[in-house]
């Protein structure tokens, strides 16, 4: 009997505790899927801790209010993601450097850029000047240029002006596109937007710009060994 009553004591107040603890781990998620999660954990223990002990008409009502409120704004990214579509070159895109975004998260990011087919001569950067846009290269190839002396090419699949982004500097060198070339621009000041205003969208972004950087530096390195 002792433990029966010790269980009726202590139980509804680690149903009441969890309750709390999930909704404040919700607050400190970066992830919107894992804070969505969490708080439909939090009003579900909330909802079978008031159902069995508490007996609150007017917090039932507010819990079973906040699990529909997240689970309808679930069903609407479903539906939105189900009718995000994407053209070849942005899945390719996508598939590269952006696989963890959800499809309305890519669409909004896209959107805010420009696809353009450029021509041979094209000045995408200029050295120790700002970088107005980030510039992802599906098709052609693009010059590196120190003092007008080609050090590199950009191949498709690569970023121009991401160091420039990343660090918030001018150009460290002049990007002139070299043959026919189809690439993706966004205006740099869109991506810095997106570190306060969708910093998901960034964070993933950022893990793109920074794989495509190292490879960079990588492939320098090769080729002043090769020359060396």
């Amino acid at each position: 009997m002792n433990g029966d009553m010790s269980a009726a004591y202590w139980l509804p107040e680690v149903f009441g505790h969890a309750a709390s603890f999930l909704l404040v781990a919700a607050l400190a998620m970066r992830s919107m899927n894992r804070l969505r999660l969490l708080v439909i954990a939090s009003a579900l223990v909330a909802i079978l801790y008031n159902l069995l002990w508490l007996q609150s008409s007017s917090q039932l009502f507010w819990q079973l209010a906040l699990l529909a409120v997240v689970l309808i704004r679930i069903g609407l990214d479903w539906r939105e993601n189900r009718q995000a579509t994407f053209s070849p070159e942005e899945q390719a895109f996508l598939d590269r450097y952006l696989p963890s975004l959800q499809p309305v998260q890519a669409r909004k990011l896209l959107s805010e850029g420009t696809w353009i087919t450029g021509k041979p001569g094209t000045v995408l950067t200029e050295q120790n000047k700002p970088v107005l846009f980030l510039t992802y290269l599906s098709e052609g190839e693009v010059d590196i240029m120190v003092d007008d002396k080609v050090i590199g090419h950009c191949h498709p699949g690569n970023y121009v002006g991401e160091l420039s982004l990343l660090h918030n500097a001018p150009a460290s060198a002049t990007a002139t596109v070299r043959s026919p070339a189809r690439y993706w621009m966004i205006p740099s000041i869109k991506m810095r937007d997106f570190r306060q205003s969708d910093p998901e969208i960034w964070r993933a972004f950022e893990a793109g710009l920074s794989h495509d950087l190292g490879q960079k530096i990588r492939e320098m390195n090769e080729l002043v060994s090769a020359r060396g």
